[in-house]
């Protein structure tokens, strides 16, 4: 059963690192998975709409950066978190962590 699932990861993250990383608003931290697909539709959203679409699709998210000053945030590393920056009320970038 270890073996499978030792398996399975390998799998999973060798398909979360093999995506598509062209768009440079999506960010990762070095080490970090892949963008996920899907997280660039944040872009351009209203901080509220983001959170709201963040809500519905059952992810974390936080707001970790407005008009260029950095929130106060917890240092814990979450793939499945979406982490926002604000500029002007609208997502200028998404995180995961």
């Amino acid at each position: 059963m270890n073996v499978l699932r030792i398996v399975a990861t390998a799998l999973v993250f060798s398909s979360l690192t093999s995506c598509n990383q062209e768009d440079a608003s999506i960010e990762q931290p070095p080490g970090a998975p892949a963008a996920v697909a899907g997280d660039e539709i944040y872009l351009g959203m209203t901080e509220s709409s983001a959170m709201d679409l963040a809500k519905e699709r059952g992810q974390p998210a936080r707001v970790i950066k407005r008009n260029g000053e950095s929130l106060s945030t917890t240092e814990d590393y979450r793939t499945e978190r979406v982490n926002f920056e604000i500029e002007n009320g609208k997502v200028i970038r998404a995180t995961r962590g």
